[in-house]
């Protein structure tokens, strides 16, 4: 059914252009803010930016963003939180799926239900992942940015665009160490 709506979308084209799809197929965004998050929970700024700005374009409202955003950094904490504490010493760089699922799930006990409630596994192992290249203290900082972020949204000083692009460009970074945190100490 899709492929039909492209192809009547594009007419008496002799090929489809990827700007056809992309136009075509705007209704995608609620599957996009997830490749979004996604992207920026593993650190890839590339992919996740272009996605913000399509969502951004799609009129998709940047509180909503930043909602989901911060959300995801909650989630990372909380998946850090169990790397640091149940799984301290277990987690490897490069575990299984299927070991984390048989081995370690069941390690996370009271603090993995609180954390991830009834999450898929494979989400939850995701979040894991991402969050084992992540210091604790880069994510609570985030979460700080990301309290400031709101209140200049809603305060009207500064484009919310750019200003989830800077975030997101910090994120993302390898070398990410907590900005401000001397300064604050």
């Amino acid at each position: 059914m899709e492929m039909e709506k492209l192809c009547l979308y594009v007419g008496d084209a002799k090929a489809i252009a990827p700007a056809d799809v992309r136009a075509g197929f705007r209704d995608m965004a609620e599957s996009w803010i997830f490749d979004f998050t996604s992207a920026l929970a593993a650190g890839q700024a590339a992919t996740a930016i272009p996605l913000l700005r399509d969502l951004i374009e799609q009129g998709d409202h940047p509180l909503r963003l930043l909602a989901m955003v911060s959300r995801e950094v909650r989630l990372l904490l909380a998946a850090r939180d169990c790397l640091d504490g149940p799984l301290a010493g277990r987690w490897r760089g490069g575990v299984s799926y299927a070991t984390f699922q048989s081995r370690l799930q069941p390690l996370l006990g009271e603090l993995g239900d609180a954390a991830f409630g009834k999450m898929h596994p494979f989400r939850i192992y995701k979040y894991l992942a991402d969050a084992a290249r992540i210091p604790t203290a880069r994510l609570r900082q985030a979460l700080i940015e990301l309290s400031e972020l709101d209140l200049k949204f809603k305060t009207s000083r500064g484009d919310p665009s750019m200003l989830l692009e800077t975030f997101v460009l910090d994120f993302c970074r390898p070398d990410a160490s907590p900005r401000g945190v001397a300064q604050r100490r």
